[in-house]
């Protein structure tokens, strides 16, 4: 198992910075406003009549995530904590820790699966650096120890993701990224 790997599963951690989107779920919620409604849309009559769609705004930033796609209460509230950390991850802006990923890292972080856990540090990672580096692909790809087509893969895995990057990179007077189709 490369280093990378190891490190990752040994709990490499990038200083404490996971931000309110690491937070335990009740740490999480005790920092947001939660709002049960009514949704709209199929579903039947219980649907229309219970208040089941959720939405959760964190109180600090104002981000909000809003799940009303099942009849369960409980299963909005789990995805809109899902969506609401995502966001948190992507729209965040920390400083860069001291010390830059050890080699191979990046890559166990970014593992395509939505439940690794990693996953949104390593978002948020990728564009901080981008954003320390004033948006230049190649010097934040150098910072965190992958290629850059390695980043671009990583940044084009997610929308949302995407967009944020070239949001930095028009802010430092760049051009925007482009997907190759």
């Amino acid at each position: 198992m490369g280093n990378g790997r190891r490190a990752a599963r040994e709990g490499w951690s990038m200083g404490g910075r996971a931000g309110d989107y690491g937070l335990d779920d009740a740490a999480l919620v005790a920092r947001c406003r939660i709002e049960y409604m009514r949704a709209s849309g199929p579903g039947g009559r219980r649907r229309d009549t219970t208040e089941t769609a959720v939405r959760i705004t964190h109180l600090p930033s104002g981000a909000a995530a809003v799940a009303s796609e099942r009849r369960s209460r409980e299963e909005n509230l789990r995805t809109a904590m899902r969506r609401l950390r995502k966001k948190l991850a992507i729209s965040l802006r920390e400083p860069l820790p001291p010390d830059p990923p050890p080699p191979g890292a990046m890559d166990a972080m970014t593992v395509a699966s939505e439940r690794n856990p990693l996953r949104l540090e390593a978002f948020a990672l990728a564009l901080d650096a981008l954003e320390f580096f004033n948006g230049r692909m190649s010097e934040a790809a150098s910072w965190l120890g992958i290629s850059t087509g390695r980043l671009s893969a990583l940044l084009a895995s997610d929308p949302d993701l995407w967009q944020e990057a070239n949001r930095i990179r028009q802010r430092h007077g760049l051009s925007v990224l482009r997907q190759r189709t």
